[in-house]
């Protein structure tokens, strides 16, 4: 009876398997509410696991999470353009989060377009948020488009691996998630700690938070 049950499941994860992952990728990532529903990690993970074990064709498995990923980041981007700035803060006001802050996040996302999105993708709780607050910043679409490619093979390859390397010992998946998270948000916060020095060494030597009231663009800085 239990073989039974294994040829079963195997069997459905065969026939709806691809769909399913693609699906866990794109929730996860969905504009703004994508923070509330996980999946999209362990749906990489677990595309590795199944194409160790010949459930999945390795090429086609890798190939429906890359093309997930950048499906729902286009998505991301085109629904932050096409939303106005002055509603989606308001809305955003409604959980407490502060316009200045907002402004903050928005010249960092402009002025650091490359690092935005790729140690975004790798935290979870802002996968599906920078690529909304590009969009909504109208950061060229070629410039994001770039490190969306970036970034989404650099994240689905890592999380592949991992899921194909170590399928046979899922306690050391676990591990190496975490370890991978953890560091990512130990970089965002040395990153924010840097630019809040460095914010506060120009407000007072100076005169002003953003010289004249400029940003990058403005004043010619490279972008990355």
């Amino acid at each position: 009876m239990g073989v039974h049950w294994i040829v079963l499941v195997k069997s459905l994860i065969e026939s709806f398997g691809y769909p399913i992952i693609f699906s866990m990728i794109v929730f996860e990532s969905l504009p703004l509410i994508g923070v509330i529903i996980p999946g999209g990690t362990p749906a990489v993970v677990a595309a590795g696991i199944f194409s160790r074990f010949g459930v999945f064709k390795l090429g086609v498995a890798y190939l429906v999470c890359i093309t997930a990923t950048l499906f729902i980041d286009n998505v991301g981007y085109f629904t932050g353009k096409i939303a106005k700035k002055e509603k989606f803060h308001k809305i955003v006001g409604c959980l407490f989060i502060k316009k200045k802050f907002l402004e903050k996040i928005g010249h960092l996302v402009r002025c650091h377009t490359g690092k935005a999105v790729i140690l975004g993708r790798l935290n979870p709780p802002t996968r599906s948020v920078i690529p909304f607050v590009i969009g909504n910043e109208k950061v060229p679409y070629t410039r994001f488009l770039f490190f969306s490619v970036i970034s989404a093979f650099i994240w689905v390859s890592t999380f592949f691996i991992v899921g194909y390397l170590f399928a046979e010992s899922l306690h050391m998946i676990d591990s190496i998630n975490r370890a991978i998270l953890w560091g990512t948000i130990f970089l965002i916060i040395i990153a924010y700690v840097y630019y809040v020095v460095k914010s506060y060494v120009k407000k007072n030597g100076k005169g002003g938070f953003f010289e004249n009231g400029s940003d990058c663009e403005k004043q010619g800085k490279r972008v990355s």
